[in-house]
């Protein structure tokens, strides 16, 4: 046996059905043995930024480990900024990435794949013998088990040929996830916060929704009377619960932080970070105790000071600081009808109508057109959101009933993730459609892996925000008094371009045009593949949160 069949063994012995690849010289052979051994579903892509995004998508939605393929030096750096965001996510993506043979020192594709590995994604190694395979496995499938982000495994082409050790067989000895509880001390602590605190509130994050963490998140709310707010990649979280908030921050739907103004003492954080977007540039934690839970010691203390931190995973953290809490407070607290009455306004203000902007070139205003989208969109959907000032936009009126059918790939803060993420979704979530709410500079950034979900007969309605430009920086110019012809782009006719792929498309200009939109929306569903939907907005128009988020960039 060979190390790279080795590591096919190991694959498939981990339960991995579905990798992403680009082939080159330095991966063929694992490519084919996965598939053709194993009979692993190999998805080739069109670029290794998507082969990357498109496995961090994969399991962003519910796919397992994320594999990615990709060849020997370029192969590796094509994927940089995929790699940043994936550890930014902590998502569980193993990268396994051919490298020139050790010795080969005049290979024009060296580069010290390790230290830029470690760099982008947070953990990278490299097999230097068939006898370290054990060695390397474990720490890189440990890291992902453990949740830690992704992991760079680099493979040099002498290594993979080599003979594996006589009589191997793949046994891990890695430790998996163990959920941990902070000593019954500090538990007892927190629980004295919220027994003597006349109006907490609950802030959940990304932390809560890996360890579901939604249902004690409901039942500690419903006793001690504690609204709820999520952060963006959290959007969706406890959206059944009476106090529930929606979204913390600009780019929420506004209702938390007026309820929680001068109606809030201490402040339930679940596996939240508390950044400037969240908490709304302090507004949220100032003069409030803060009650932090977080499995990872470093983010306490990152943006807000902890009055009192517990390090543990969020569902059994909770759990245990509830049974604390029913100590000291037997009984459910009475229903606060005042605080009700504002969370109920403050959702009425969200969903009230909206005196939409008439724009010169006759263009739809896309709170119009993500209105109707939201309108007419099944209430089980999954979406997957990308672009600047569009994407805005979309995180504050589009509903999403659970985070697990959410993304807006921002997480690094770049554009270019969203179309990989998506067909990686739709990868995961096979029988369902994915909605890709993008813009027309996002989308263009990665066009080649368009045919990927062409090829793949993804079941993906593709919906662009065209306003011809990059509209962020459109208005940052506007601001400045420079002209904004410069952020100014002409897209092609993303209808066309997506029959000239195989694809099925439609074209809106106008706000009449909406008319179309449940017809296009319903053949779309029997179409066998995505379907684009070019919707052209008014670029004029500039998002609140535009330039708050512009100011905090500087």
């Amino acid at each position: 046996m060979k190390v790279y069949q080795a590591i096919s063994d190991a694959l498939h012995a981990e339960g991995v059905t579905m990798a992403f690849a680009l082939m080159g010289d330095a991966n063929q052979d694992l490519f084919v043995d996965m598939a053709e051994r194993h009979r692993m579903e190999v998805v080739s892509c069109r670029h290794e930024q998507n082969v990357v995004a498109i496995a961090d998508g994969y399991t962003r939605f519910g796919g397992d480990i994320g594999v990615a393929l990709v060849t020997m030096g370029p192969g590796l750096t094509n994927a940089a900024t995929s790699l940043v965001a994936a550890m930014y996510r902590r998502s569980p993506v193993l990268v396994l990435a051919g490298a020139p043979s050790l010795g080969d020192l005049h290979n024009p594709q060296l580069i010290d794949q390790v230290a830029f590995g470690q760099l982008l994604a947070g953990a990278a190694t490299t097999l230097e013998t068939s006898q370290s395979l054990d060695a390397q496995l474990d720490r890189a499938l440990g890291r992902i088990r453990r949740r830690r982000g992704p992991v760079v495994l680099n493979l040099p082409s002498n290594v993979q040929r080599m003979e594996a050790p006589k009589g191997w067989s793949y046994r891990p000895n890695y430790s998996g996830y163990l959920p941990a509880v902070p000593r019954a001390e500090e538990l007892s602590v927190a629980a004295r916060c919220l027994a003597e605190s006349k109006s907490p509130a609950i802030v959940a994050g990304q932390g809560a929704v890996r360890s579901g963490a939604a249902k004690i998140i409901g039942a500690l709310s419903a006793h001690l009377r504690a609204p709820i707010a999520t952060t963006l990649p959290a959007k969706g979280l406890c959206a059944g619960e009476p106090l529930w908030m929606g979204v913390s921050g600009g780019l929420g739907e506004g209702v938390a932080l007026p309820v929680l103004d001068g109606s809030c003492d201490v402040l339930i954080v679940v596996g939240a970070s508390l950044n400037q977007w969240t908490t709304h540039h302090g507004d949220l934690v100032k003069g409030r105790q803060v009650i932090q839970i977080d499995r990872d010691e470093q983010a306490f203390g990152a943006y807000h000071l902890a009055h009192v931190a517990l390090q543990g995973d969020a569902r059994a953290t909770l759990e245990a600081l509830f049974e604390h809490v029913r100590r000291l407070v037997p009984s459910p607290r009475p229903a606060n009808q005042v605080l009700e009455r504002k969370i109920a306004a403050g959702w009425d203000a969200h969903r009230a109508p909206i005196e939409y902007e008439t724009a010169p070139d006759g263009t739809i205003d896309p709170r119009l057109a993500i209105r109707e989208l939201d309108r007419l969109l099944p209430e089980k959907r999954v979406v997957v959101a990308a672009g600047g000032h569009a994407g805005y936009l979309v995180c504050q009126f589009l509903r999403i009933g659970s985070p697990a059918d959410w993304n807006y790939t921002i997480d690094f803060g770049a554009l270019g993730q969203g179309l990989g993420t998506a067909i990686g979704a739709a990868f995961a979530r096979r029988g369902e459609r994915v909605y890709h709410l993008t813009a027309d500079g996002e989308f263009m950034m990665n066009l080649a892996d368009f045919h990927t979900a062409v090829t793949n007969a993804l079941p993906m309605t593709i919906v662009i925000l065209n306003d011809q430009a990059f509209g962020q920086e459109r208005h940052d110019l506007a601001h400045k008094k420079l002209p904004v012809e410069y952020a100014k782009q002409l897209s092609p006719d993303f209808a066309r371009l997506a029959e000239g792929f195989g694809a099925q498309g439609f074209r809106f200009d106008t706000p009449e045009s909406l008319a179309g939109l449940p017809a296009a929306l319903e053949r779309a569903e029997s179409f066998r593949g995505p379907t684009v939907l070019d919707v052209r907005i008014n670029g004029a128009y500039e998002a609140p949160v535009s330039q708050e988020i512009a100011k905090a960039l500087m």
